[in-house]
């Protein structure tokens, strides 16, 4: 069930500002979501309306170039290096508070 308002619908401005505020709060946290499946994984919630955040490794070095490519097109994306396995690696990821989490397919 989508929480935006469908087009074409005319609401009082509390409803409209409510769904508006509704989609801001939609966020998706991507494991891995800077390479391979990973990222494709990031672009489709993007596409479905969600704020992403992706976590890379602490050693990629490919983070301005990749924030930059997806910029260009369109897509803002939050990036953290973080450990996921170590909790006070992840501790810094302030806008990372998900509403849906993908992880990278076979990482835990």
């Amino acid at each position: 069930m989508s929480n935006a308002v469908p087009l074409g619908y005319i609401t009082s401005f509390s409803q409209t500002s409510q769904a508006m505020m509704q989609q801001q709060l939609r966020v998706a946290v991507i494991t891995g979501g800077m390479g391979g499946l990973g990222e494709s994984i990031s672009t489709k919630m993007h596409v479905a309306g969600y704020r992403g955040v992706v976590t890379h490794s602490l050693a990629n070095t490919r983070v301005k170039d990749w924030l930059g490519e997806h910029n260009a097109a369109g897509r803002q994306f939050s990036a953290y290096g973080v450990d996921i396995a170590d909790f006070d690696s992840c501790a810094g990821m302030d806008d990372a508070r998900p509403k849906a989490l993908a992880r990278r397919a076979g990482v835990s």
